[in-house]
């Protein structure tokens, strides 16, 4: 019976659900999001943390999505920097606006035990942040990824890989991402989901003026997290990053309530 009642709660957290946002956005949240939104608008505002030996930024986001219908989801996030507070830096200002959906490529209402789901996933980022300040790409950017998704009593298994481009902005243009990320959630409850995960991002050398940085990045961290249910339609979620790569920032601290 235990058994039969935890397989009905992670099927329905794997179908429409109260909030379910897209990976692409607000991408330091736990884990990967398999569900879909249902045909209302729902928000997210989230505060981010993340610090290394020589750099450290605050973040505030607030992101909105909705369901167009059983299949398919937008929404949209724009967020406020600051970057260095600790040492006096003056950079602060809004950021890129990011605009992405989902789509539940195979179109299915009922997830089983041990049967796949893929999703696909489309980005557009529109040139808002100022990019002579770190805050912004400086070009349009446009992204694609592929999403798979499983679960075997009781946890539910996860991977995601996606490519965004950018074109050039004034005299810069920013570098090709490569984003990857595999996690595994654990029903504790029907309130609680505790994640594990690995997620990371490639990113290619800048050009300004026409000349190649030496400014790639190669980024890996490990991240513990928890989503809790606060009823049907708030929830909050929090999440901690360590990073395993010489480019990584050291920490990460997230949290958000979503509504």
């Amino acid at each position: 019976m235990k058994k039969i009642a935890l397989n009905l709660l992670i099927i329905g957290m794997l179908a429409q659900a109260c909030y379910a946002r897209i990976n692409f956005l607000d991408e330091h949240s736990p884990g990967i999001d398999l569900r879909f939104s249902r045909n209302v608008w729902y928000n997210s505002t989230a505060l981010y943390y993340e610090t290394d030996d020589d750099f450290n930024s605050l973040n505030a986001v607030y992101s909105g999505f909705t369901g167009i219908n059983p299949f398919l989801e937008l929404g949209f996030d724009w967020s406020i920097k600051q970057i260095n507070p600790n040492k006096g830096d003056t950079r602060t200002g809004l950021t890129d606006i990011k605009v992405a959906a989902k789509y539940n490529l195979f179109k299915k209402t009922e997830i089983h035990e041990e049967e796949p789901i893929f999703i696909g996933e489309a980005l557009f980022s529109i040139p808002s942040g100022d990019s002579t300040k770190n805050l912004g790409a400086g070009g349009y950017g446009l992204g694609g990824g592929i999403i798979f998704g499983i679960f075997y009593d009781p946890v539910v298994y996860s991977s995601m890989l996606n490519y965004t481009v950018f074109s050039r902005g004034n005299d810069r243009k920013e570098g090709s991402v490569v984003g990857y990320g595999a996690a595994a959630e654990y029903a504790y409850n029907e309130e609680v989901m505790v994640i594990a995960e690995i997620k990371g991002k490639n990113s290619s050398s800048d050009e300004v003026g026409g000349l190649k940085l030496k400014n790639s990045r190669n980024e890996l961290y490990f991240g513990i997290g928890l989503d809790y249910e606060i009823n049907h339609r708030k929830s909050f979620s929090t999440n901690i990053l360590l990073g395993l790569t010489k480019k990584s920032s050291d920490l990460m601290l997230y949290a958000s309530l979503n509504f």
